[in-house]
């Protein structure tokens, strides 16, 4: 009887520290950086030194380049993002996906 109500305990405790943790993860984060490459359904963004994050676009994330209506195709590597959306780690790798991007590409 007291083994089962310690395993109730902790699992109770679990859960506690677990759940918070779970809904963060999903709350929408805003991260900016350089694209580094596109591809078909999204793009990978360098945050940092070393450090990038795969952008998962779908049929409803707004694309704006140069504050005007883009699509994934008119982004480039070397141009400039803003990414709002949720952000996910999976196989140690972190992915995002995309609520709204906002590029800009400078001009030389």
């Amino acid at each position: 009887m007291r083994q089962l109500l310690t395993i109730g305990v902790l699992a109770l405790l679990l859960t506690a520290f677990v759940a918070p943790a779970a809904r963060a993860a999903s709350d929408p984060v805003t991260i900016g950086g350089v694209i580094t490459q596109v591809g078909e359904g999204g793009f990978i963004l360098r945050v940092g030194p070393e450090r990038f994050v795969r952008v998962v676009v779908g049929e409803r994330t707004r694309i704006t380049l140069n504050g005007e209506p883009a699509e994934l195709a008119d982004l480039q590597r070397g141009d400039h993002a803003r990414v709002r959306g949720t952000l996910h780690i999976r196989e140690g790798r972190a992915v995002m996906r995309a609520i709204r991007v906002a590029a800009v590409r400078r001009t030389r």
